[in-house]
């Protein structure tokens, strides 16, 4: 099921309407569920979608997580905040061949309560040559924690 669920989250985010030559970011978590400790681990895939090597910073090291729970009930209201994590201390840049991939494991913690409905992605600043910044966005998950 996993491989299942991480296939098609990477080819969903591959084939996303995006300009060739970008910079591409894709998450897939191992599991939909959420567990009363909230401890979500997923994989992001950092894809180089043009005909020339760049660097991109490593996601390891600091990304920003854009999270919205929902209540499935609509009893509690919905509560949405961000969270910027560094994962850590190493400032690792990777370079990218031409249609290539690197691959990196993350984890976030999130509070949740019976009945909630989870839905987040992640967003890593990038560099540039003339010095403004610019930002990729990943595609969303969603995640449910039973009751």
């Amino acid at each position: 099921m996993r491989k299942l669920i991480l296939l098609f989250s990477v080819l969903i985010g591959l084939h996303t309407p995006i300009c060739t030559g970008e910079i591409r970011l894709v998450i897939a978590s191992e599991t939909t569920t959420l567990t009363g400790e909230g401890y979500v681990k997923f994989d992001a895939y950092i894809y180089n979608d043009s005909e020339k090597r760049v660097v991109v910073p490593a996601p390891e090291a600091g990304f920003l997580i854009e999270w919205k729970l929902q209540d499935v009930d609509k009893v509690r209201p919905a509560r949405e905040g961000s969270d910027a994590s560094v994962v850590t201390d190493s400032l690792q840049q990777h370079v990218l061949d031409p249609r290539a991939t690197v691959r990196i494991r993350l984890g976030e913690r999130f509070v949740t309560e019976s009945g909630d409905l989870l839905q987040f992605h992640v967003v890593v600043n990038l560099g540039s040559e003339s010095g403004k910044l610019r930002e990729i966005r990943s595609n969303s998950l969603m995640m449910f924690r039973p009751k």
